[in-house]
């Protein structure tokens, strides 16, 4: 026979936690360890994520895995999530425009668009790990200039 989890309504898994979302499967809440390590992830996973090209994969996984078991996650997850969004509309915008200016300026603009996109790439990873480094150490962390889209 096996023990129910210490933390565990009694009478066994319920659905829909006392003040939780109702329907959803009752889950033991989360050790402040194990947020510090899930929000720490959510900065460090777009690194991951860059690696197949979708940066954005590993942030919306930790937001979509964990939004409902702790809000301190939730938040960095979202907040990386929308830091990496913002960068994904830099880049698609300098995309277009390195293509533009390029093809008016015979080239010589690509000399300017290129090297800004490849500031706006070190500060972006920049950012990620002092976010990173920030989160690790229990303390809360906010990206500049990143509107919240994601919550």
């Amino acid at each position: 026979m096996t023990q129910p989890h210490p933390q565990q309504p009694p009478g066994g898994p319920q659905w829909g936690p006392p003040g939780g979302v109702p329907g959803a499967p009752w889950r033991p809440p989360m050790s402040p360890a194990d947020e510090r390590t899930w929000a720490t992830l959510a900065h460090v996973a777009p690194f991951a994520g860059g690696f197949v090209g979708l940066p954005l994969l590993g942030p919306l996984g930790i937001w979509l895995a964990y939004k409902d078991r702790s809000p301190w996650v939730r938040h960095h997850a979202a907040s990386a999530l929308n830091f990496q969004l913002v960068l994904l509309l830099v880049f698609a915008v300098g995309t277009v425009l390195s293509v533009v200016v390029g093809v008016l300026t015979l080239g010589i603009g690509l000399l300017v668009v290129v090297p800004l996109l490849l500031v706006v790439a070190l500060v972006g990873t920049g950012y990620q790990v002092v976010a990173a480094v920030v989160t690790s150490r229990g303390q809360d962390f906010r990206y500049p200039l990143t509107p919240q889209w994601v919550r």
